[in-house]
């Protein structure tokens, strides 16, 4: 099984921050980023990275334009889904303060798998930079997905996407929803579910407990402009390193 090894550049901050507004970066003095020697210590013993040998791979400019990358290698028979992923992230990326989930859960899931992959892109309810691993759940893309959380990671998961509303589960489970009924009683577990998704292992392990063992097959790495300050751009080259651009 191919594994993805996906990873957002405000993770390697001394805390976690939400985007600015004002779309501007984030302060310098209030946010300082890791050592470069820290960083290729983190890639190289505990994801199991190495410069001689580099992994296929992609740096985007925003989080969400890696699940486009994804059905680029996927429909190019680059890599073969369904994939196990490891998300190194300060933020879980599967949506919160949006309305993506009722697309998700009213609309996208009741399509044909192939037409999932051509996602809404509106601002109101569809694909962004924080609910983009919801997507690629929905395409059933993942067959494992595991959760590097940030020393200072707030909760930001959204309860209905998980086993029983229960995000302790251990699984993730998509559910099919009655568009209607889901706008009239809104984020409420009363509303039955039409369908389930199948279920999707889902682990969620501390930074410094991490340490993979199997090689990666593709990385990508997302840039996050407004998640991160300017003194975070010279992280950007110690991943290149370990990154063969397609």
């Amino acid at each position: 099984m191919d594994r993805i090894l996906d990873i957002d550049l405000d993770f390697f901050l001394n805390k976690v921050s939400d985007s600015r507004e004002d779309g501007k970066r984030l302060d310098n003095n209030k946010y300082y980023p890791w050592r470069l020697d820290a960083l290729r210590s983190f890639l190289e013993n505990r994801c199991n990275l190495r410069k001689k040998a580099p992994i296929r791979g992609r740096v985007v400019k925003n989080h969400h334009q890696a699940f486009f990358f994804w059905r680029e290698v996927i429909q190019t028979n680059r890599i073969k889904i369904p994939f196990e992923l490891v998300h190194i992230d300060a933020h879980s990326d599967i949506g919160v303060a949006d309305w993506g989930w009722i697309y998700l859960t009213s609309e996208l899931l009741h399509k044909p798998l192939e037409e999932r992959m051509n996602p809404d892109k509106s601002l109101l309810f569809g694909i962004n930079e924080a609910n983009y691993l919801a997507f690629a759940l929905a395409c059933r893309w993942i067959k494992k997905l595991t959760f590097i959380t940030h020393p200072t990671w707030e909760n930001d998961l959204i309860e209905v996407y998980f086993k029983d509303f229960d995000i302790t589960s251990g699984f993730i489970q998509l559910k099919k929803f009655n568009k209607e009924e889901l706008l009239e009683k809104g984020f409420e577990k009363e509303v039955k579910p039409l369908g389930f998704e199948p279920e999707i292992p889902v682990e969620f392990i501390p930074l410094l407990e991490y340490k993979s063992s199997q090689p990666f097959t593709l990385l990508t790495l997302s840039h996050s402009k407004t998640f991160t300050p300017k003194s975070s751009d010279r992280l950007i080259k110690v991943v290149k390193d370990y990154i063969k651009k397609i």
